[in-house]
């Protein structure tokens, strides 16, 4: 390609003539362009198969893609095509240039082999196949800083490499209730012990839907977490006590300075939202008078707090083992009402100490796009004292 210094009209009498019509029709010129347009054009596709799918337009784009600054493979709709392409039974990924990279759903995929010196971002979720006798799994980026590994793992088959400047790890769900003889949380222990110190980690406490009663409670199988600094704890409880498991995983690291504690939404909005009167998720009750000290805990998020009586009881415990606690915001689900929220502000605001900043938010109009600070100013309470209306980040 030429370039000129000279101005726009010089610059414009020495582009070529692209029309189908003109004396250059069937040259490619799209092929002709630097390897940095070409990665420029695919970064625009959604998706790392649309832009496989350019590999068969020449010789000139058949490993274009490979340049691509960022991977995301999906696989509905089209994991065949994607199968077809790259032969994803055995993937390998050698990139000087890849930053980020997304594997979602990749069915069937056996063979692992990433070795990308930049990779900052990796994301492995639902693609090792446990029907296979070893999945593998080689990476090799000493760079990364985010891993989320939502997959299979035994450290005889998989290979993570010096991971050294790892800032952020998440990994698979915790089942707190299930049968023992799966050994899934076993496994996700084996790869929490490949870390020993995390400044940002995320845990997710899955509860199974209906009736729990013939299941066992497996939260014994962890039994250590590495050195966190910020712990974001996602609970998916079903409507049912989440108190005993979130005790458990804090006390495996008292260490944290800051705790966000997101309460994840039913799976199914019309089964019943409470659990039934006798239920075995409440039956681990020592939680409850057990000590625990965070004595380094300064920062605390609660996101679509709902009021339920579990979600008071834990926050109650939750006031006594931060005893040097400095803030606490709670955003309201959005399905709560104004009177019931502002009757949660009260109880909380009561048994509070009076040093911890608290602030109490909800979604406006029953909606996520905006939220307000609930004012109790009236109320005879501590919580913020004032409206605002402020935009939510998506």
């Amino acid at each position: 390609m030429e370039q000129s210094s000279g101005g726009g009209g010089e610059v414009a009498a020495k582009r070529p003539d692209l029309s189908l019509s003109g004396a250059n029709a069937g040259e490619d010129f799209l092929s002709a362009l630097p390897d940095d347009i070409l990665v420029l054009i695919l970064v625009r596709l959604d998706t790392i198969t649309e832009a496989a799918r350019t590999s068969v337009l020449s010789r000139r784009w058949r490993r274009t893609w490979a340049l691509l600054p960022e991977l995301k493979f999906r696989s509905a709709p089209d994991h065949r095509h994607i199968r077809e392409i790259l032969g994803l039974a055995r993937l390998t990924v050698r990139s000087e240039s890849l930053l980020e990279m997304d594997l979602f759903r990749v069915n069937g995929l056996q063979q692992l082999n990433v070795d990308a010196p930049l990779l900052n971002i990796f994301l492995l979720r639902y693609c090792l196949t446990r029907d296979q006798p070893q999945p593998i799994a080689n990476i090799s980026a000493p760079r990364l800083i985010t891993l989320i590994w939502m997959d299979v793992y035994d450290p005889s088959y998989v290979h993570l490499g010096n991971l050294g400047q790892l800032q952020q790890l998440s990994p698979n769900v915790i089942v707190v209730y299930g049968n023992h003889h799966s050994g899934h949380n076993r496994e996700i222990l084996r790869f929490l012990q490949h870390f020993q110190v995390i400044h940002n980690l995320t845990i997710v406490l899955g509860y199974p839907q209906g009736d729990i009663g013939n299941f066992q409670y497996l939260m014994e199988d962890i039994t250590r977490l590495p050195h966190v600094t910020f712990l974001t704890l996602l609970v998916m409880n079903e409507g049912h006590a989440f108190g005993a498991s979130s005790f458990h995983v804090l006390r495996l690291c008292t260490g944290i300075r800051k705790l966000s504690l997101i309460l994840l939404p039913r799976c199914n909005s019309e089964t019943q939202s409470t659990c039934p009167s006798g239920c075995i998720c409440d039956e681990s009750a020592n939680w409850k008078i057990e000590s625990l000290s965070l004595n380094c805990l300064r920062e605390v998020e609660i996101t679509d707090l709902s009021g339920a009586e579990c979600e008071v009881a834990f926050l109650k415990q939750l006031f006594k083992w931060a005893g040097v606690l400095e803030k606490l915001r709670i955003t309201f689900d959005y399905s709560v009402s104004k009177s019931k929220a502002k009757e949660v502000c009260q109880r909380l605001s009561s048994i509070s100490r009076p040093e911890t900043l608290i602030e109490f938010c909800m979604y406006r109009n029953s909606g996520r796009g905006y939220m307000d600070f609930l004012s109790l100013k009236d109320e005879g309470t501590r919580a913020d004292c004032h409206w605002l209306c402020i935009p939510v980040e998506t």
